[in-house]
């Protein structure tokens, strides 16, 4: 008897990490093709304005730059997920935030039929050193961008408190390249958003604006081309757990 429920727990957990590898498959996550370092973007001579952040949400904190390493990680589906952790003195979150692409400004246009570029440098010509029409263009997907409080300094409960991120604007949205990210002429990243109290539904305004150096390969969270590896990590724990039920039953005989 006890032989037979012990060959049966070792098909279970066959069966599990049969089905986990399937599902696996199935739904195989999307690689890493391309990841930048992501910084505070400084304004330089091109921007008029001595204002430096990685986000902007005034009704928290005016400016909140990076706390440690941070990256801008591009899969080869066309979606970037930005993450790291922000800070102004003791306002902290955890950042994890996902962009779907729309592609140049005219393809963009074709799903947002009102897309425009954010021209925020004013000072020296900077248009005639940049070309609006290199920068890529995305979308929040809200379904899965956070901030997730660090400290428990929001709010008057003793509970970690996330907030929601959705697009501002219907015109501008996400650009990236050169100058995007309105503080300076280098690589970047800027974007409107709103950050959604997921308890309450309080919203705040806020802005990123990001300076991305491009990392080689094998730098960053992931190495390019590098899937992330829980669903074959569950399999694997899977099938050690069915190898040591096997090995087991093999003594026990």
């Amino acid at each position: 008897m006890k032989t037979t429920k012990f060959l049966t727990s070792a098909f279970v957990l066959g069966s599990i990490a049969l089905g986990t590898l399937g599902q696996a498959k199935e739904a195989a996550a999307a690689n890493i093709v391309n990841t930048w370092q992501a910084s505070e973007a400084v304004s330089d001579e091109y921007h008029s304005a001595d204002h430096n952040h990685a986000f902007w949400i005034p009704d928290l904190d005016s400016d909140f730059d990076f706390e440690g390493d941070a990256f801008f990680n591009e899969y080869d589906d066309g979606t970037i997920n930005l993450i790291g952790n922000i800070g102004a003195g003791n306002k902290k979150f955890a950042v994890d935030v996902w962009f779907n692409s729309l592609g140049n400004l005219q393809e963009g246009r074709a799903i947002a039929p009102n897309l425009a570029p954010k021209q925020e440098l004013n000072r020296n010509d900077p248009y005639s050193v940049v070309d609006i029409n290199d920068w890529s263009y995305y979308t929040i997907d809200s379904s899965k961008s956070l901030l997730t409080e660090i400290g428990e300094w929001y709010g008057n409960n003793n509970s970690t408190d996330t907030f929601f991120l959705t697009d501002m604007s219907e015109t501008n949205k996400g650009q990236m390249g050169l100058g995007a990210s309105g503080k300076n002429i280098n690589e970047g990243f800027s974007h409107w958003f709103w950050l959604e109290d997921t308890k309450t539904g309080q919203r705040f305004d806020g802005d990123i604006n990001i300076d991305l150096v491009a990392l080689e390969e094998g730098s960053g969270i992931l190495s390019e081309g590098e899937s992330i590896p829980e669903p074959a990590t569950m399999s694997l724990l899977s099938l050690g757990l069915l190898g040591t039920g096997m090995g087991a039953l093999k003594r026990k005989k």
